[in-house]
């Protein structure tokens, strides 16, 4: 009741439409990604072979496809490159107005 009534009195600062949108896109992603990990099922390796290609597949997809999304369609190259910077990768990306 609390967090409901809490929700009601700031729903208008929160960009609710926003977050959907985003969880959205994520979850397509995440769709995307199960493509190619069930494609790995074909190939006959043992069971953890297989297990461990798939994690790394999926893993590598999904953040490829996040990256692009964040760069291209939602134009926040900042937190790929703060990934990036994590990593240790030396590699920037520039937003569009820069």
């Amino acid at each position: 009741v609390v967090a409901y009534i809490h929700f009601a009195k700031c729903r208008k600062e929160i960009p609710i439409k926003d977050y959907c949108h985003d969880a959205i896109a994520f979850c397509i992603i995440g769709l995307l990604m199960l493509i190619p990990v069930e494609a790995i099922e074909c190939i006959k390796l043992g069971a953890l072979a297989t297990m461990l290609l798939q994690m790394s597949v999926g893993a590598v997809f999904y953040c490829l496809l996040g990256s692009f999304y964040m760069i291209k369609i939602k134009k926040e190259p900042k937190i790929v490159n703060e990934a990036l910077k994590m990593l240790r990768i030396p590699l920037q990306f520039k937003s569009i107005g820069q």
